[in-house]
C-alpha cells in the first residue's frame, strides 16, 4: 500500500485535494471517476512525505476512535441524518486528522458515497472490522445499531489494551532500571577499573573479561553508541507497528510459559467479541469468520479461522472445525458454539464467552504481574551480582597475591 495525495475538479469547476492509501495510481484515478470528478493530478508521497505529515497532523487514538464512533451514534439517535451528524463533528474537531477524514466524509455523502467509503480509505486508522460493521449497518438500514455495536466493540478493545498496558508498567520500569543501571555500570564504573586490571599484570577471570570487553565496545564510540542504540530500538519499534511485526512479536511472546495463558485468552476473547458483534450486525458466517481471522491478531488463530470457512463452506459446522484444535479452543468454546449453531443464538453465545475470557484476561494479568514483580527483581540482582563478581574476583586476587 501506498499514500497518493490528488488534485479533482468538481462539475462547477473548483478544486479539491485529498489523500488515499491504496495500491498504486490507478486504484485513486479510479476512485475519482466513481465521484464524478475530473483528475488533475495525482502524486505519490514518499516515505518521509508521510512520516512528516504524521508529525503535522497528530497519532489517530483508539481513544479517538472510540469517541468519534460514540458521537456519531448519539447524534443519529436524536434524530439527525447522518450528514448532519458528520457537519457537527467537523465543526468540533480539534484535532487535524480527524477534521480531514470528517471532511472527506462529508464530500463523499454530498456525492452520495456511503459513510462506510470514507473510513476504508484510511485502513492505517480503520480496521477491517470497523468498515464492515459501517457497510453491514448501512446495507440493512441499521446504521444506528451498527455504530452501537461498534461503540461497544471499540471500548472493550480499548479497555482491553489499556489493562494490558497498565499491568506492564511496572515490570517495564524493573527492566528499565536494569538496563540503566548495568549501562552506568559499564560506561563509568568499570572504565575506571580497567587501568587497575591492565596494570596489576594478572590473568583476568573469564567473567571479568567479558565485561571489560563490552565495556570497551560501549565507550570506544559514545555517540556512534548511542545513535545504534536508538536506531536499533526504532528499528525493532517501527517493524513491529507493522501488521507482521505484530504478528511475529505475538507468537514469540506466545510462546513464552509465563505469557502463554494472557495471550491466549486475550486471542479466545476478541475472536468471541468480534464474531459475535459481526453476526448480531447481519454478516454471513463465512464474511464474519474471514474479518475475525484479522482482528484476532494471533497468527496461529488467524490461520485455523482461514481454514474454518473453507470447510464450513463445505458443509461442516464451526464446532467441528474448532474441536479439531483443542489446543487454541478448549471445550467451553467448542460446547457452547455448539449450544449457539443449534439454537440459532450463536452471536448471544460468543458475546457470554467474550464475557467470560474478558474475566479470565484480568486474572492472568494479576498473576502475571505477581510473577513478574519477583522475577524482574531476581534478574536485575543476579545481573548487578554478576558484574559486582567480576570487579571483585581480580581486586581479591591481587590482594591475595601481595599477601
Amino acid at each position: 500500500m501506498a499514500t497518493f495525495s490528488y488534485t479533482a475538479a468538481r462539475n462547477d469547476g473548483s478544486l479539491i485535494t485529498g489523500e488515499l492509501e491504496t495500491a498504486d495510481r490507478a486504484s485513486v484515478v479510479a476512485y475519482l471517476q466513481r465521484q464524478n470528478l475530473l483528475v488533475v493530478a495525482v502524486e505519490e508521497k514518499k516515505v518521509a512525505q508521510q512520516a512528516l505529515q504524521s508529525m503535522v497532523l497528530g497519532g489517530f487514538s483508539a481513544s479517538d476512535r472510540v469517541l468519534l464512533i460514540k458521537h456519531l451514534a448519539t447524534i443519529i439517535k436524536a434524530g439527525l441524518s447522518i450528514k448532519e451528524a458528520v457537519d457537527i463533528l467537523l465543526s468540533d474537531a480539534e484535532k487535524p486528522i480527524v477534521k480531514r477524514i470528517l471532511t472527506e466524509a462529508k464530500f463523499n455523502l454530498e456525492k452520495g458515497q456511503p459513510l462506510s467509503i470514507t473510513f476504508a480509505s484510511y485502513p492505517k486508522y480503520f480496521s477491517k472490522v470497523f468498515v464492515n460493521l459501517i457497510k453491514a449497518g448501512e446495507s440493512s438500514g441499521t446504521l444506528e445499531q451498527a455504530l452501537d455495536n461498534l461503540g461497544v466493540q471499540l471500548s472493550r478493545d480499548y479497555e482491553l489494551v489499556r489493562k494490558i498496558r497498565t499491568a506492564m508498567v511496572y515490570p517495564a520500569v524493573l527492566l528499565g532500571g536494569s538496563i540503566g543501571v548495568v549501562v552506568l555500570l559499564l560506561t563509568v564504573v568499570v572504565p575506571r577499573l580497567t587501568k587497575f586490571f591492565a596494570q596489576s599484570g594478572y590473568q583476568l577471570p573469564l567473567i571479568t573479561r567479558i565485561l571489560v570487553g563490552m565495556s570497551k565496545l560501549l565507550t570506544a564510540s559514545p555517540i556512534l553508541t548511542v545513535i545504534g542504540l536508538v536506531g536499533l530500538v526504532a528499528l525493532v519499534w517501527a517493524a513491529f507497528k507493522t501488521g507482521t511485526g505484530k504478528s511475529i512479536l505475538i507468537s514469540l511472546v506466545g510462546r513464552l510459559p509465563i505469557f502463554s495463558k494472557l495471550v491466549h485468552r486475550v486471542s479466545l476473547t476478541r475472536f468471541a467479541r468480534t464474531l459475535s458483534t459481526l453476526l448480531k450486525s447481519g454478516l454471513d458466517i463465512l464474511t464474519a469468520i474471514k474479518i475475525t481471522s484479522d482482528a484476532v491478531g494471533d497468527p496461529r488463530y488467524r490461520k485455523v479461522l482461514l481454514q474454518a470457512t473453507e470447510e464450513i463452506s463445505r458443509g461442516v459446522s464451526l464446532n467441528n472445525v474448532l474441536r479439531s484444535q483443542p489446543e487454541l479452543f478448549p471445550h467451553l468454546v467448542t460446547s457452547m458454539v455448539s449450544v449457539g449453531e443449534k439454537t440459532g443464538t450463536l452471536d448471544s453465545v460468543l458475546k457470554t464467552l467474550s464475557d467470560f475470557y474478558e474475566e479470565e484476561v484480568d486474572n492472568a494479568l494479576k498473576t502475571l504481574v505477581s510473577l513478574l514483580e519477583p522475577l524482574m527483581l531476581v534478574i536485575m540482582g543476579l545481573v548487578v551480582g554478576g558484574i559486582a563478581l567480576a570487579v571483585i574476583l581480580p581486586i581479591y586476587q591481587a590482594v591475595g597475591n601481595i599477601r
